[in-house]
């Protein structure tokens, strides 16, 4: 495992990879890997975006653009690690590159749209050039474009998918495609040979915590062939919680009782946490039933999870 020294000194050798470190928080479970952000921002809107909170600049429609000098700095950072002088790069050689963590790969916004740009798709074969293993992580169905230049050995695709109602999604994150476009995405990439999950992220109290609704999709998931199920609460900052009660004004007040708002996990409140236990005790045991593996993102259960929670292990190699 990677300790703090390790990630800053790694992440300082390499211009746009970096160590992946979810806000140091004690709660991630994840091994070690390589975290890849192609684009500020991604114009989806979604009102959980934790991005708001610490960077207006580059959050909501207008306000997307891709990092400067992307691709030259990518490949830069590829060739250090392959040339093999620096034995702790040489290291990260088959190394997992998490393709997103801080913005969507695939933003469809007015002035940076991946459709035109074509930014991610030269990345992604930038990355498969080496040996690298991917975990592509998207709320768009626009990765099928780039499943051609993907080797299903080395890649897992996720998608998130909160909710598998059209009307509800469309408050949750107005400018996503559509839970069903995202399905028949996910059925793509499992027709073409590539190992699948879902994060349903984030579960919030009296919209799509139901079991009857998570069983829903659930279902539909197994139908498209996903092979593992990450979930996760919603996490509320100061920014996403004024969102929130703009967008769900009905169920602000007992949104907000459910918190715990003694203490912050990283700059977060959490649901309190028989609530968050019961929740990802249901979604494991729907998920499970239908022979997909489990795990639960940052909530402080890993003896729930069956096995590691990114999905690393869909990887055939």
């Amino acid at each position: 495992m990677w300790n703090k020294s390790d990630k800053r000194r790694l992440s300082n050798k390499l211009a746009v990879l970096n160590c992946f470190d979810p806000w140091s928080s004690p709660r991630c479970t994840c091994e070690p890997k390589l975290s890849l952000d192609i684009y500020s921002g991604c114009g989806y809107e979604c009102f959980y975006c934790y991005t708001s909170s610490y960077n207006w600049k580059y959050w909501g429609r207008h306000r997307v653009r891709p990092k400067q000098h992307i691709l030259r700095r990518l490949e830069r950072d590829i060739r250090q690690i392959q040339d093999g002088a620096d034995a702790e790069l040489a290291s990260l050689a088959d190394a997992f590159v998490a393709v997103s963590n801080s913005s969507d790969p695939y933003p469809n916004a007015p002035q940076a749209n991946e459709a035109d740009l074509r930014i991610t798709r030269h990345a992604l074969a930038t990355v498969m050039r080496g040996s690298f293993r991917i975990l592509l992580l998207t709320k768009s169905d626009m990765f099928v474009r780039d499943l051609d230049i993907l080797d299903p050995a080395r890649s897992v695709i996720g998608s998130t998918i909160t909710t598998d109602c059209d009307k509800l999604a469309r408050k949750i994150e107005p400018y996503c495609p559509s839970p069903q476009r995202r399905l028949a995405a996910l059925a793509r990439a499992t027709g073409a040979g590539f190992a699948t999950l879902c994060r349903i992220d984030p579960i919030i109290p009296g919209l799509n915590d139901a079991e009857k609704d998570l069983a829903r999709l659930i279902d539909k998931l197994a139908a498209v062939g996903v092979k593992h199920i990450i979930a996760s609460t919603l996490k509320l900052q100061p920014s996403s919680e004024k969102r929130f009660r703009e967008r769900f004004s009905e169920l602000a007040a007992a949104v907000a009782a459910s918190y715990d708002r003694s203490r912050r996990v990283s700059g977060y409140y959490y649901l309190r946490e028989p609530i968050r236990r019961q929740c990802m005790e249901r979604v494991r045991a729907l998920a499970v039933a239908q022979g997909m593996g489990f795990s639960s993102c940052r909530e402080g259960f890993a003896e729930l999870n069956t096995t590691l929670c990114d999905g690393r292990r869909l990887v055939r190699r």
